[in-house]
């Protein structure tokens, strides 16, 4: 077996929740290389850590023919007789996509939903592991923490140094979300953060889209925090995977915390869909928002997991 392709374009936590289908492709296809069809902003954590062996722009060319008619030896028919399997997760199940699937030649070449069915209960990461590789072996459950680069590590500690702290907090947090019915209520992660580190303020992580939830965390905590602003997601990861604790809302970034080994503690409210988009780790955990009172001694607990590296 030589490639392998997964397509998976959607945001940061949808795609960060394809590692375990990648890691079961690799199961699957020993010695392959696996190629990821992701946002390349989203996906970078996977490649740094070398979960996929390759990055393609899933909103590039030619993926745009993806839901156009196809055509043989239009330029992603021209891609994918490059690779002895891939697996696309899409809505498009019956249309061009699958018709495209059907027609190439050889191969073993699947179309899932990239979602599970509403009434089944089953995790999304599950449920990609499981629609991308049947036939896997077994593999451990969660996933193995992803092992950020050197070059990562380097750069998370420049981004520190950049703001002035000269050494590690104890949380690191996000108050925002991409949905803002998913933002945790201030006064509840304010709680948690201050009876877990005291008065050492937390280092704040903001998204393009977080300022206002950046601002009202900080009247709850009562005065400005350091803010780490649209950080490289492989040099986030690179700063969730130390020994520090996280805390979030439901949002891309608290994946990205869970999947690279943090203690993460994930508030989550009626928005929220746990059993599908729980946080996936070996120290990861979530509570409902009225339960914020029990998060510092759940984020203690969670330090004192310990984690397996072996994929």
């Amino acid at each position: 077996m030589g490639r392998v392709l997964l397509f998976r374009s959607g945001a940061l936590g949808d795609t960060l929740l394809a590692l375990p289908a990648l890691d079961a492709l690799r199961r699957r296809f020993p010695g392959a290389r696996i190629v990821l069809a992701a946002r390349p902003a989203c996906a970078a954590p996977l490649l740094d850590a070398g979960r996929a062996d390759a990055l393609l722009d899933a909103e590039a060319r030619p993926f745009h023919l993806l839901y156009q008619e196809p055509a043989p030896g239009d330029a992603l028919d021209l891609l994918l007789q490059g690779y002895d399997a891939s697996v696309f997760f899409a809505r498009d199940l019956e249309g061009e996509t699958a018709r495209r699937l059907r027609a190439l030649r050889g191969g073993n070449h699947r179309l899932a939903p990239p979602f599970p069915p509403p009434d089944e209960g089953t995790h999304t990461a599950r449920w990609m592991e499981r629609a991308a590789a049947p036939d896997a072996p077994p593999g451990p459950w969660p996933p193995p923490p992803l092992v950020p680069s050197p070059a990562s590590r380097e750069k998370a500690r420049g981004l520190l140094a950049a703001l002035g702290v000269d050494r590690p907090p104890s949380l690191v947090l996000h108050p925002g979300s991409g949905g803002r019915g998913k933002w945790a209520p201030s006064g509840a992660m304010a709680h948690i953060a201050r009876d877990f580190c005291g008065d050492e303020p937390p280092l704040l992580i903001q998204g393009p889209a977080d300022a206002e939830a950046v601002r009202a965390f900080e009247g709850a905590w009562g005065s400005a925090l350091p803010a780490l602003k649209a950080p490289p997601a492989e040099a986030l990861g690179a700063l969730l995977a130390e020994p520090r604790a996280y805390l979030g809302c439901d949002s891309g970034v608290s994946h990205l915390a869970a999947l690279c080994g943090a203690p993460a503690l994930i508030l989550m409210g009626p928005a929220s869909a746990p059993a599908l988009w729980a946080p996936l780790g070996p120290r990861a955990d979530w509570l409902p928002w009225e339960e914020a009172d029990r998060g510092a001694a759940r984020l203690r607990e969670l330090m004192g997991r310990e984690i397996r590296q072996d994929v």
